[in-house]
């Protein structure tokens, strides 16, 4: 995954914890673009990147921006910081939480099925394969 601005996190950040929607910041991208900025970040294995996905997914009141959060810390991050885990726990005990987690896990079934199905098509398509 490659990043789309040269925006430093702590400008992210100032930006993200002074959003009230997904429209544009002040730096003229959408806040749901920073978001995944940071999880670009995070994955990267930026640790207050991580830490700050954890403070959008549990704080943030703009619902794709915890779905993008959530999203990231769940399932993208190869090791998770001390305390990632708990936060994750907390987000999914919560009810109010539920329509995120499953527009999140809906949106990775239908990636997941896509590969398989592009998967199938090159088998199909590869020489010696019928």
């Amino acid at each position: 995954m490659n990043r789309k601005t040269d925006l430093t996190l702590e400008v992210i950040m100032k930006e993200l914890r002074t959003q009230d929607g997904c429209h544009n910041c002040g730096t003229g991208y959408p806040a749901c673009l920073l978001a995944n900025e940071v999880g670009v970040m995070a994955v990267s294995g930026d640790i207050a990147a991580e830490a700050f996905l954890c403070e959008l997914m549990l704080c943030h009141d703009e619902m794709n921006l915890k779905a993008i959060s959530y999203s990231y810390l769940k399932k993208n991050l190869p090791a998770k910081q001390p305390g990632t885990e708990e936060a994750i726990k907390v987000f999914v005990a919560d009810p109010q939480n539920a329509p995120i987690i499953n527009m999140v896990e809906k949106k990775e079934a239908e990636k997941q099925e896509e590969i398989r199905h592009m998967a199938d098509l090159a088998d199909k398509h590869l020489p010696g394969n019928s």
